[in-house]
């Protein structure tokens, strides 16, 4: 049973308001996320992280069980690996959390969360 707004109430202002006030919601956009792991060498990667990549998965491992994300395919949440990484970046480089997600494909918001929520697990 459809009901046109006209049906519903006779307020003029709010029938224009409704028609023309309204904008179409853009569809949501997800960016490709490089695997750190994968791009680069053991050097490089020491010198981007000041961790060794099996001082990482070590520390990853240690938290892992209470920073896995509940939907990471449905959502395209953050893998453990991806959290712990974007903050080892935002701790090693002394940057702006604007920069360090612009860098990783997060946006700014997210990048807050998750170091904040690491920064506490690790503690």
């Amino acid at each position: 049973m459809d009901l046109e707004l006209e049906e519903l109430t006779d307020d003029k202002d709010f029938l224009f308001a409704v028609k023309n006030i309204g904008y179409e919601r853009t569809d949501r956009t997800f960016h490709q996320r490089t695997l750190q792991f994968e791009k680069w060498n053991d050097e490089e990667f020491l010198k981007r992280f000041r961790l060794s990549k099996n001082n990482v998965k070590f520390v990853t491992d240690q938290i892992r069980a209470t920073i896995i994300p509940v939907a990471p395919k449905k959502n395209h949440a953050l893998s453990a690996e991806e959290k712990v990484l974007l903050t080892l970046r935002f701790l090693t480089s002394r940057s702006f959390l604007k920069i360090v997600g612009d860098v990783n494909n997060v946006h700014e918001s997210t990048t807050s969360r998750v170091v904040y929520q690491i920064c506490c697990k690790i503690a």
